[in-house]
């Protein structure tokens, strides 16, 4: 019993996250040569030799998302070509560890990437945005 006032709480801020991030734009991370973040050709995301993705990084260290760390990313995947609102767009899939009243739990996201920004982040599957 005492987790549900725990678990209430947090979903009501999720709630509140997710219309105050509803009436305002998303921040985008813009694809630049000074900053090494960016794109290529295609406006397929490039990986760095370490297999991460600046672009992605820039959007996390810029409070885009907050429920994944740097620190808490376990697997980049491959980009795939999607389409979003019936424009070409970039899916990246990452794996990552989000804490949860039960402690850390394996979960699994994907970053949509369009016109060389990152427009959000979603949980696989569930399709909701990532806080």
């Amino acid at each position: 019993d005492n987790w549900k006032p725990i678990r209430i709480e947090q979903l009501r801020k999720a709630y509140e996250r997710r219309l105050a991030a509803a009436k305002a734009p998303p921040p985008a991370v813009e694809s630049t040569a000074a900053s090494g973040v960016g794109v290529d050709g295609g406006g397929k995301p490039t990986r760095d030799a370490n297999g991460t993705y600046p672009l992605l990084l820039a959007s996390i260290k810029s409070g885009q998302v907050t429920e994944i760390t740097q620190e808490s990313i376990l697997y980049w995947g491959e980009a795939a070509a999607a389409n979003v609102e019936g424009k070409p767009a970039w899916s990246i899939p990452v794996k990552f560890n989000a804490n949860t009243v039960f402690g850390k739990i394996e979960a699994e996201a994907q970053a949509v990437v369009q016109n060389g920004r990152v427009k959000g982040w979603f949980y696989t599957g569930s399709g909701e945005e990532v806080p």
